[in-house]
């Protein structure tokens, strides 16, 4: 590994500690309120009277009057969630969170055990942290016989006339979801007979970039392994590697526009091998 990649290890190390955390370790004590040192991964009690965000509808454009997805979309929000396409009738879902409590002018991170839960048609609502959250899914047949799963952690604690973000929030929220009995298929949330001219190109362009899921309040992130993905999780501070791209080689001369507009197909061959 270079110097380089280390140096930015650090550095994405350094801001998901502190804009996420915990950055003092599992069971930290620090000295200020923690929505005053962590910004991401924060999930806060739910608020009936907002609900502006993107609901990631089926063919038929019917939303489900219980759908929490809106609230990931809210300034200060309840939600965060994933979409994804399967084949599996079931996904196994592993989710942590914590909570901070005040103590001598100190607050003293209360992490949750991490629950494993396994969702269905038949179970797709599970009370979950000591019932103060909710995991909830949401399962929509598609024409292709795939299926459009969309699975959210919603913050259940009731919103206090003296709202405290500091005792009443899930912090460092996240989850992953591994399909039981099948497998994740490439997911796109537009009829292609919508797309525009220019998303028509850009999905020829990264044909081979397949997309496996989306995020509702933070970004989706997935590995494939022997060209199969076998899970997708949340990420609120979302990374990725642009590899670095360097300038072809040509022969002296021929990065002059005007020599090639007058060059002959044999002196300038060799530049469709490029």
């Amino acid at each position: 590994m270079s110097n380089q990649s280390l140096g930015r290890d650090e550095i994405v190390s350094f801001l998901t500690s502190h804009l996420v955390g915990p950055h003092l370790g599992n069971l930290e004590s620090i000295e200020h309120k923690p929505s005053r040192y962590y910004t991401a991964g924060v999930l806060f009690p739910r608020d009936l009277t907002e609900a502006d965000g993107d609901i990631p509808d089926d063919a038929s454009g019917e939303v489900e009057e219980d759908d929490p997805i809106p609230m990931s979309g809210q300034r200060q929000p309840s939600c965060l969630g994933l979409t994804f396409s399967t084949s599996s009738s079931s996904v196994k879902c592993v989710v942590s969170a914590a909570m901070y409590k005040e103590s001598n002018k100190s607050w003293i991170r209360q992490p949750f055990e991490d629950e494993t839960i396994n969702l269905s048609r038949t179970n797709d609502k599970v009370q979950i942290f000591q019932n103060k959250a909710l995991l909830h899914s949401r399962w929509r047949n598609e024409s292709n016989g795939r299926t459009t799963v969309t699975v959210a952690i919603v913050n259940e604690i009731p919103k206090s006339d003296e709202f405290d973000p500091d005792s009443e929030c899930l912090f460092q929220v996240q989850f992953s979801c591994t399909p039981i009995d099948g497998t994740f298929t490439p997911y796109d949330d537009r009829i292609d007979y919508f797309k525009s001219d220019e998303e028509h190109e850009l999905d020829f362009q990264y044909r081979n970039e397949k997309t496996y899921a989306v995020g509702h309040g933070c970004a989706a992130h997935w590995d494939l392994k022997d060209f199969r993905v076998q899970t997708v999780s949340t990420k609120s501070i979302p990374t990725h590697e642009v590899p670095i791209i360097l300038p072809a080689e040509f022969k002296d001369g021929f990065t002059d526009v005007y020599k090639l507009a007058h060059s002959t197909q044999d002196e300038i061959s060799f530049l469709y091998e490029l």
